[in-house]
């Protein structure tokens, strides 16, 4: 899927709509190791872009098992730190690392 937008509401429905389709095709619902019992997905890769994280975060957030993951969080903007990663390139570019 091609997208030139970088708008939170249409990542969420791509990443509502990843879940969805991997029930359809495998049974199993698409999990989060770090919020879910069966997860199965260590992390989700991102390249910087906020709506694209923060989706993730919307997306996922009902996913979460606070009894098996210890995570109390209500927002995306706090979930997402336990699961999200940056492209390495990509933090380069923006300036995110620091090298002494």
């Amino acid at each position: 899927m091609y997208s030139d937008r970088a708008d939170r509401l249409q990542y969420k429905t791509i990443f509502d709509e990843l879940q969805c389709v991997t029930l359809v095709l495998t049974e199993r619902p698409l999990r989060l190791k770090r919020l879910s019992r069966n997860g199965s997905l260590v992390s989700i890769g991102v390249d910087m872009e906020l709506a694209q994280a923060l989706s993730a975060g919307d997306s996922f957030l009902p996913t979460n098992e606070p009894e098996y993951s210890n995570i109390h969080v209500q927002t995306a903007e706090e979930i997402i730190e336990f699961y999200i990663r940056a492209c390495y390139t990509h933090a380069k570019r923006f300036g995110c690392f620091f090298m002494t």
